[in-house]
């Protein structure tokens, strides 16, 4: 993998670990900067999502007290999704695949702008918690992008806080990406140098991009997320016309 594609997905690696957003944007790097085809870099972008979600679990295990409890429905269910997303990505149309995914960041972009969902006091049950799990894994695996740019809008709905939002969806990223790396390896899908390259760049941006969240105020890294969302968006779309 050439060092710019390696850069700009440390970059995304930063943005995931300070404000849990940014995952969409390796399917692009993979495709416009790497060269690599739409579905191999939504499977290599997929896999890749390992590196981050371990990186994020080890900081979650590192706390002295457990803050994962009312996590547990939604990261249990969020693996069988992923699955579902996986076997679906083999059969579903790599345009179709595309449209989703331009779809999914621009609306993100638009909500994320706009300041919406609006997080509220309401406690959601375990039962809405296994459906929003077993949602962002499909959506996650589907579109190749992370957890967390699936996981933050549902989150919000089910009256989480922001923080715990962030911190929830990183942390499902390693189950999704786990189990849709088994799926895609059973198949032989899988390019390995480029899933590699980008676990390891991933990772090492979450790390740095978790360092920054108690730092920077979260509106303007709201702010910044939106704009990127909005803007890879933008390019998918143009992208599409051009080619057509």
């Amino acid at each position: 993998m050439n060092l710019l594609a390696l850069a700009l997905i440390v970059a995304v690696g930063v943005s995931i670990g300070a404000v849990g957003i940014g995952g969409f944007l390796v399917v692009p790097v993979l495709v416009f900067v790497e060269g690599r085809s739409l579905r191999d870099a939504v499977i290599a972008a997929t896999v890749s999502f390992v590196g981050a979600g371990l990186v994020a679990l080890v900081e979650v295990l590192r706390r002295p007290r457990d803050q994962a409890r009312d996590a547990r429905p939604f990261l249990v269910a969020s693996a069988p999704g992923a699955l579902v997303g996986a076997l679906l990505l083999r059969v579903i149309d790599a345009t179709a695949i595309g449209i989703l995914i331009t779809i999914a960041v621009g609306l993100a972009g638009i909500g994320e702008l706009l300041g919406l969902p609006r997080a509220t006091a309401r406690v959601a049950g375990a039962l809405r918690g296994y459906a929003n799990g077993a949602l962002t894994g499909v959506a996650s695996a589907l579109t190749g992008t992370s957890g967390p740019m699936v996981a933050m809008p549902l989150l919000a709905f089910a009256g989480t806080p922001i923080r715990e939002r962030i911190r929830i969806g990183q942390v499902a990223q390693l189950p999704i990406a786990l189990t849709a790396a088994l799926v895609f390896a059973l198949g032989g899908d899988i390019a390995w140098p480029a899933a590699i390259s980008s676990a390891i760049a991933l990772a090492a941006g979450v790390l740095c991009g978790m360092q920054l969240t108690p730092r920077a105020a979260p509106v303007l890294l709201s702010r910044i997320a939106a704009a990127l969302m909005i803007a890879t968006a933008c390019g998918m779309l143009a992208s599409a016309i051009v080619r057509s």
